[in-house]
């Protein structure tokens, strides 16, 4: 704790330094700094509150398919992560993969 307080009262010593116009710019960055952190959790909140309903339209065999032929477009030869309902679960030396 002595050490916030101390960079505290360092940072308190050079905005006394400053000229007044000088410490209108440190105002408006440090409110500029708190404006952006409210966004932040404002558009955190927002996500997390249309999750479902968002969820509820993303996640249908229709875009798997698509999602599977634009991975596949993008990075040929990879194998895609999000297949549709089509495919298998097996185990295979302690590991699941699933094959379509």
């Amino acid at each position: 704790m002595q050490t916030h307080h101390r960079q505290t009262e360092q940072l308190l010593n050079k905005i006394r330094r400053l000229p007044p116009e000088k410490v209108a710019v440190v105002d408006d960055f440090i409110e500029f700094l708190r404006h952006r952190d409210e966004m932040d959790n404002l558009v955190k909140a927002a996500g997390k509150i249309s999750e479902e309903s968002f969820r509820q339209i993303w996640d249908n065999p229709e875009d798997a398919e698509y999602d599977n032929l634009e991975f596949r477009r993008h990075y040929p030869g990879a194998v895609s992560l999000h297949l549709s309902d089509n495919y298998q679960e097996k185990t295979s030396g302690g590991r699941q993969y699933r094959e379509i």
